[in-house]
């Protein structure tokens, strides 16, 4: 009989998540967390005929209904201290500035939630914008790289030294933290926690049920769906490749880089992607360029410089063979407190 993996057809039993929430919590993030995973169960018994995967709670340290902002958007939540989950979602905290950012997490409700979190650093914790400082205050950073929204990432770099953080990407997971930039980052971060919870084929599904820009492909989607659990090889390399994003490296290199052997990582990467080496390092520096894009002002050919391209005209080529453009992630700039 075939050994059961990760990519195995079913799940046997419901993943239990809590969204830890906040008074004032960015409802948007909230919003998405909830959507995502509500898709996820309904897609799952609709259109693969499984089991509900997740089994979802809104928590908070008092038990009492939450108000999130912006707007009258309320939610019932149950006290955190009756909860024992296996993934933890904290979304962003609502803060539009740094001064207000101070302010949250120097609340009672922050503490309070940090010492529950502390408890749980067994459990796999999520959060994204805002919500990561939440994690560093709590020391479930330390030693780890992470990132957040891109004009607060020199401020957890000042506020938690001991966090690695790494201002260019989406998404991170490291040792059971997942951590993800702005706050419609959001749903970048359910679909990575999606596809690492009950596989890449749901989150793929679910990315697309959600996702309602117009995009000519979900190529996007792939590199952190089918990272989930693959093998401890690959999400090093992963890694390794982010932070050497700028500089030429060979396949050899990055297998000394992770402490395997080129044949061996070959190997990993293809049961993980499905794809080679060089494609996936190539997905790699097409998502950060995407973020750049997204997330600055800098011109194609400085961000093809940051991601380990030549020219502007290589890193076009690398977008095509996705069937997408540069252009396409190239979003207008948003004012700071825009992104909470």
């Amino acid at each position: 009989m075939a050994k059961k993996t990760f990519f195995a057809q079913y799940w046997p039993m419901p993943i239990h998540v809590v969204v830890a929430t906040l008074p004032e919590m960015n409802a948007t993030s909230v919003a998405v967390t909830l959507q995502a995973l509500d898709a996820a169960n309904r897609l799952a018994e609709t259109v693969l005929k499984r089991p509900r995967p997740f089994r979802v709670d809104v928590g908070s340290a008092d038990g009492k209904p939450v108000a999130c902002a912006p707007g009258p958007f309320v939610l019932p939540t149950v006290r955190l201290s009756r909860l024992t989950p296996s993934l933890v979602i904290v979304p962003g905290t609502g803060a539009a500035t740094e001064a207000q950012l101070l302010r949250v997490l120097g609340s009672p409700h922050v503490e309070e939630l940090c010492r529950w979190l502390a408890r749980r650093s067994r459990q796999t914790i999520a959060a994204s914008c805002t919500g990561v400082f939440v994690l560093a205050k709590a020391g479930l950073l330390d030693g780890r790289s992470a990132t957040t929204t891109w004009w607060l990432s020199s401020c957890l770099a000042s506020m938690f030294p001991r966090v690695r953080v790494e201002r260019d990407a989406m998404v991170i997971e490291e040792r059971g933290r997942c951590t993800a930039g702005a706050s419609l980052a959001q749903l970048d971060l359910m679909l990575h926690l999606i596809a690492r919870e009950a596989g890449p084929t749901l989150a793929g599904l679910v990315a697309r049920y959600l996702v309602v820009d117009e995009r000519s492909s979900q190529a996007r989607y792939i590199v952190p769906a089918f990272l989930a659990r693959s093998s401890s090889e690959v999400t090093a390399a992963e890694r390794w490749i982010r932070r050497h994003l700028a500089q030429p490296f060979g396949i050899p290199d990055l297998a000394r880089g992770v402490g395997t052997s080129p044949r061996t990582l070959a190997r990993r990467i293809a049961l993980a992607t499905g794809g080679g080496p060089l494609a996936f390092v190539r997905g790699i520096r097409v998502d950060a360029a995407r973020h750049l894009l997204a997330t600055t002002q800098l011109s194609v050919g400085e961000i093809a410089s940051r991601v380990g391209y030549e020219d502007p005209a290589t890193l076009r080529r690398a977008f095509a063979r996705l069937g997408e453009r540069p252009t396409d992630s190239r979003k207008p700039r948003r004012s700071a407190p825009a992104s909470r």
